[in-house]
């Protein structure tokens, strides 16, 4: 019998100064990271190989992981907008802190005027993940706990092994990708001759008409995510002849639907006509309202089966062909073990943009600041429409 245990800790400090100091831009971090991002990533495991006869062994392994990374901007607790008298940005939390992100377009010479096309070459200023790479603030908190077991038994020419991998992973996410304190666009297009020609970026900044405006905003910076996924699986291999080996084996994998911490925490669209009596085509179900539960009416995977077979045949000493087929699966995006969406949906996050109506036009100006964004009101039985489904 063979024990374990081990327990590693991580940890890291990413910062960056930016090139206009208190006024932000481009960072002189790596890849020009202008910000302070924290890390303190944990891993712990256990385990014991036991050899119950010289042809029956037996292993476990007890497992838990955690990535965390907190991510600020250079100046997370200064009211930014507030100092400069621009009101609807720094809305008093630590999220809306610090400095908006100032994209000022250069003259537009090729005569585009769009307001949504930042025509590049211009000065940026304050903060943005465009401007000096920080995705700020975001706060990324994943961990999972993970049961492992196997039994292999060794028959002649034949050994076979069985196991079972059970794990409960958690998340929670509040991102920036849009930073939350605003990324504010200043075109030409205000500045020119009637759309027709010229015009400055820096003109239209100076004049504080702002042609386009985009922000993350949220109801909500503690929807978490939870999903439990077990696996199994049974597997052989046969040596028929010295020279040749057979694999074989099948694995099934378990996804339970993700599940949120809370009412109103997440949601999800049914795109195949709904579940559980639900026909919602077009519908965020969103959880905790009515009947929706708090995995969003989602069921289990059925079709997790995954097999595999692989030959080797050395037919002489120098020369081996090998020939294999097997299927897997992937949980997503994002993170070390989590794909994430259902936190990230109406009515918990949106991506507001605000643009004006034509190129010549102003969408708001500074004095003003951006119009509050208005997020939709759940109906009680839980189905929120969703934006742009006809």
């Amino acid at each position: 019998m063979h024990a374990f245990t081990r327990f590693s800790r991580f940890t890291d400090t990413l910062s960056g100064t930016t090139m206009f100091g208190d006024a932000g831009g481009p960072g002189f971090g790596i890849g020009g990271y202008g910000g302070v991002s924290t890390g303190a990533n944990d891993s712990l495991a256990a385990g014991m190989d036991i050899a119950i006869n010289p042809k029956l062994l037996m292993d476990w392994r007890i497992g838990y992981y955690r990535y965390n990374v907190i991510d600020h901007k250079y100046d997370q607790s200064v009211q930014f907008a507030n100092q400069l008298g621009i009101p609807g940005i720094n809305m008093g939390d630590t999220f809306t802190s610090g400095a908006p992100g100032f994209d000022v377009a250069d003259a537009d010479r090729a005569g585009n005027q769009g307001t949504n096309n930042p025509t590049g070459g211009g000065a940026q200023y304050g903060s943005g993940l465009n401007i000096n790479r920080c995705n700020c603030p975001l706060t990324e908190r994943e961990d999972q706990g993970q049961i492992v077991t196997n039994l292999t038994r060794i028959m002649g020419n034949h050994s076979f092994k069985f196991g079972m991998d059970l794990r409960y992973a958690r998340n929670l996410r509040v991102p920036s990708d849009t930073d939350r304190t605003g990324l504010l666009h200043f075109a030409p297009g205000p500045t020119s001759d009637g759309g027709s020609a010229g015009g400055l970026g820096m003109a239209t900044f100076m004049l504080g008409d702002v042609t386009s405006f985009g922000r993350y905003v949220s109801v909500s910076t503690n929807a978490k995510e939870f999903q439990e996924r077990d696996f199994c699986y049974a597997q052989g291999t046969w040596h028929p002849t010295p020279s040749l080996t057979v694999n074989y084996g099948l694995r099934y994998e378990m996804y339970f639907p993700e599940s949120v911490n809370g009412k109103g925490n997440g949601s999800l669209m049914e795109l195949n006509g709904g579940t559980g009596g639900y026909q919602t085509t077009g519908y965020m179900q969103v959880a905790g309202y009515g009947n929706v539960p708090s995995n969003m009416g989602w069921n289990p995977n059925t079709n997790g089966w995954n097999p595999r077979v692989g030959i080797a045949w050395s037919p002489d000493q120098k020369t081996v062909i090998r020939a294999g087929y097997g299927r897997s699966f992937d949980i997503g995006v994002f993170g070390s073990i989590f794909g994430h969406v259902v936190t990230q949906n109406l009515p918990v996050l949106a991506n507001q943009s605000v643009s004006a109506a034509t190129t010549t036009g102003t969408a708001f100006t500074l004095a003003a600041g951006p119009p509050a964004f208005q997020f939709p009101t759940v109906p009680g039985n839980g189905l929120l429409p969703s934006p742009g489904y006809n």
